[in-house]
C-alpha cells in the first residue's frame, strides 16, 4: 500500500500556487491572448533577458513607499521644507539640463507613474546589449502622446530622423540618430501600454507573444527556407523570460513562504550581463575565459523580491542567488560556515551596523592555494604569500597565523563627535574583531610581529586591558584627545580587535565590561533576531550557515543631521560649495529651512535585519524592517 500523503500546510500551497504565478506560465501567452487579456512583462520580455526590473502596479508601490517610515520621514512638516528645498534644487537642474531634451518636466514624468512597468536589458550575438520597455500607462496615455510629439519635435531638431513603420499591423513610432540605422528606438502603443525596445527583433518578439505567437514553432520552419545567418538571427528571442530557468528557479526562492505577490522584482544574470557586454569587447572576453576555472560559470542568475507595508512588515525583502552543484572555484571557497550569530558581548548599542559570520580561514587558504596554482604554476601561491606578506610581517600566515582563527568575523559601523577633531573627518568609522582559538598564544604572536614597528606604536590601557594605538607621521605631533584617527589594536577576552579610532576601542571595553549597554541586550536587536529565526525557520544558533546583519539607520541620520547644525561644520561647508553644485544646493536649504531636529529620526526610523543564508541551490538573502508598532 503507497504511504499516505499529507496534506499541504497553508503557507506551502499558498506558495506553490504563487510561485506557478510569477515563476512558470510557458503556455500563457496563447491562452491569456486568446481570453483578450494581456499576458505579464516576464512572458513578454525575451528569455535572453538579464537584466530585469518589474513592478505589477507602479503607482501602488509608489504609494507603499510613500506610507513606509522612510516616505513619512521625507512627509514630516519638520522635515518637509528642508528636503523639499533639495528636492526642488534637483528639480531646477533637471530642468535646466534634460527637461528641454526630454520634453517634460520632471513633475510630467512622475505622473506617468502607474501600472505594471518593465525594464530589461537584453543580450545580443555580436552586438551591444538592448533595451526593452513595458509601461502599462492606462488613462496617462494623453499625456504620453503629447510628450511623444515633444521628443518627436526635440529629436528632428536635434539632427535625428523619425518615421512611421508598421509592425505586426501597429504602428511603430521609431527614432533615429542622424543616418545611423543601426541605432533606433522602437515604440508601440497598445492601448494605454507602451512597449519599446532599441532592437526592431525584440520589439517584434514581445508584440508576438502578446499575440499567443508561437515563435519557437516558427524558428523550427525558417530553418528549411532562410539563410543560416538569417535563421541564427530568427532564432534569437523565442522564449519568454519566464521560461529562463535561471529567472524562475531564483524567483521561486525569493517567494517561498509568501501569500502576497511581490511589489517589486529584480532579476540579473551576471554571467549574461559579462557574455553580453563582452560582445563588443576584447578585453571582457578574455576575463570570460577565466570564469569556467574560477567556478563563475556556476552562477545560473539571481532574483531580488520586495513587499512594503505588508503583513508585520514596514519592507520585505527577499533574493536568490542560484549557484549550480557543484561548486568550484570562488564559490567553493567562499563557503558560510555554522555560526552563533549573536554580537559579543563588546559590541555596543551605539552602532549602526553590525555583520557577523563565519568562514574556515585554513580551508580557504589551501583551496586558494590549489586555484591559484592551477593559473599561476605549483607552489606559486605560497611563495607569494611568503615574499609578500608573512616575511613583511615576520610571521607565517598559513603555519601560524590562521590556526589562531576560529573563522567567525564581526563588522561593525559606528559614529564619533559631530563637533571638536573627529568632526575635522566626518564619516563612519569602521571595526573589525576576529575570533581566535587561543588567545595567550595570540597575544605572544601578535607582540613578536609589532615588536620591530615599536616606534610606530603607543601602549595604551583601559579598564585592565593593554591595547596600542597606532601613530605615523604628523599625528605624533598631536595629543591623543585631538587625533582624528588612531587606528588601535589589541586582545578582548579571546578576540583580536581593530578599530579606526581610540575612542572605538574604549567604546568596545566599556560594553565587555557592562559598564556601558551591549547591542545584543537591546530589544530591537533581539526582535529582529527572533524574527529572522521564524522567517527561516533557523533550528538553533549553531546549526546554521549564514552572516547575520543588523542595521539602526537611526545612528547615521543622527549623526549627519547633528553634524550639519554644528556652525564649525557650516563654514567647512560654505569653503566646499565653491563650484560644487551639490555643496551649494545643501548650504542654501540649511540657510532657507534651517536643519530638521535630530531627534525627529526617532520617529520613524527603525532598525532592520538581513541574513544570507548558504544553501544547497546558492546564497538566500532575507532582509526586512519591523514596523513601528513592534519596536
Amino acid at each position: 500500500m503507497p504511504a499516505a500523503r499529507s496534506l499541504p500546510t497553508p503557507s506551502r500551497l499558498a506558495t506553490a500556487l504563487l510561485t506557478a504565478a510569477l515563476a512558470m506560465g510557458a503556455l500563457a501567452p496563447r491562452a491569456l491572448a486568446q481570453s483578450g487579456e494581456r499576458p505579464t512583462a516576464m512572458r513578454l520580455f525575451p528569455a535572453e533577458t538579464v537584466l530585469f526590473f518589474r513592478t505589477a502596479d507602479a503607482g501602488e508601490l509608489v504609494e507603499k513607499i510613500k506610507a513606509s517610515s522612510m516616505g513619512q520621514f521625507f512627509q514630516d512638516p519638520e522635515v518637509t521644507p528642508f528636503f523639499g528645498d533639495l528636492y526642488g534644487s534637483a528639480a531646477d537642474a533637471y530642468s535646466e539640463k534634460a527637461e528641454e531634451e526630454v520634453g517634460a518636466s520632471l513633475g510630467e514624468l512622475f505622473d506617468l507613474i502607474q501600472g505594471e512597468i518593465a525594464v530589461g536589458m537584453v543580450a545580443r550575438r555580436n552586438e551591444h546589449p538592448a533595451i526593452a520597455v513595458l509601461a502599462d500607462l492606462r488613462d496617462r496615455m494623453p499625456t504620453v502622446d503629447a510628450l511623444l510629439e515633444r521628443i518627436e519635435e526635440a529629436s528632428i531638431a536635434g539632427g535625428g530622423s523619425v518615421t512611421r513603420e508598421e509592425l505586426r499591423g501597429e504602428e511603430v513610432l521609431v527614432f533615429r540618430k542622424g543616418d545611423d540605422t543601426g541605432r533606433m528606438v522602437g515604440v508601440v502603443r497598445r492601448g494605454g501600454v507602451l512597449v519599446a525596445s532599441t532592437d526592431s527583433n525584440i520589439l517584434t518578439s514581445m508584440l508576438a507573444r502578446w499575440d499567443g505567437v508561437d515563435l519557437a514553432a516558427l524558428a523550427d520552419q525558417a530553418e528549411e527556407t532562410a539563410e543560416a545567418g538569417t535563421r541564427r538571427r530568427r532564432e534569437q528571442f523565442t522564449e519568454s523570460l519566464a521560461e529562463n530557468r535561471g529567472f524562475s528557479d531564483s524567483l521561486a526562492e525569493c517567494v517561498e513562504g509568501q501569500s502576497e505577490p511581490p511589489h517589486a522584482i529584480v532579476f540579473a544574470d551576471p554571467v549574461g550581463i559579462v557574455k553580453a557586454m563582452a560582445q563588443k569587447n576584447t578585453g571582457l572576453r578574455f576575463a570570460l575565459a577565466t570564469f569556467p576555472l574560477l567556478g563563475l560559470d556556476k552562477i545560473e542568475g539571481a532574483s531580488m523580491a520586495s513587499w512594503y507595508k505588508v503583513d508585520s512588515w514596514e519592507s520585505l525583502v527577499r533574493g536568490h542567488l542560484l549557484v549550480a552543484a557543484p561548486r568550484s572555484g570562488i564559490l567553493k571557497i567562499l563557503r558560510l560556515e555554522p555560526c552563533d550569530t549573536t554580537p559579543p558581548n563588546f559590541i555596543s548599542d551605539q552602532i549602526e551596523t553590525c555583520i557577523t559570520f563565519r568562514l574556515d580561514p585554513e580551508r580557504i587558504f589551501s583551496q586558494a592555494a590549489q586555484l591559484s596554482d592551477k593559473i599561476r604554476g605549483e607552489g606559486q601561491f605560497r611563495e607569494m604569500v611568503d615574499k609578500n606578506f608573512s616575511g613583511k610581517i615576520g610571521a607565517d600566515l598559513e603555519n601560524e597565523i590562521l590556526p589562531q582563527l576560529t573563522g567567525r568575523v564581526v563588522w561593525w559601523t559606528s559614529y564619533g563627535a559631530t563637533s571638536g577633531h573627529e568632526s575635522r573627518y566626518p564619516g563612519g568609522r569602521n571595526s573589525v574583531a576576529l575570533e581566535l582559538t587561543d588567545p595567550e598564544a595570540a597575544r605572544a604572536l601578535l607582540e613578536r610581529m609589532i615588536e620591530p614597528h615599536l616606534e610606530h606604536f603607543e601602549d595604551r590601557e583601559m579598564g585592565g586591558v593593554d591595547y596600542r594605538a597606532l601613530v605615523v607621521g604628523r599625528m605624533r605631533d598631536l595629543p591623543p584627545e585631538e587625533r582624528p584617527f588612531s587606528p588601535t589594536l589589541g586582545i578582548i577576552d579571546n578576540w583580536f580587535v581593530s578599530t579606526q579610532t581610540e575612542s572605538q576601542f574604549n567604546r568596545a571595553i566599556e560594553a565587555n565590561q557592562g559598564t556601558a549597554p551591549r547591542l545584543r541586550d537591546e530589544i530591537a536587536f533581539r526582535l529582529m533576531d527572533s524574527r529572522l529565526g521564524r522567517l527561516q525557520g533557523r533550528r538553533g544558533a549553531d546549526d546554521t550557515s549564514a552572516m547575520l546583519t543588523y542595521s539602526d539607520p537611526t545612528k547615521g541620520f543622527r549623526y549627519w543631521l547633528e553634524l550639519a547644525s554644528n556652525e564649525d561644520n557650516i563654514d567647512k561647508l560654505r569653503d566646499m560649495a565653491e563650484g560644487q553644485p551639490l555643496f551649494k544646493a545643501l548650504l542654501g536649504a540649511i540657510d532657507r529651512n534651517g536643519v530638521p531636529p535630530a531627534d525627529i529620526v526617532n520617529r520613524y526610523m527603525k532598525p532592520s535585519g538581513s541574513v544570507i543564508y548558504d544553501t544547497p541551490t546558492g546564497f538566500r538573502l532575507i532582509g526586512f524592517e519591523i514596523k513601528g508598532s513592534e519596536r
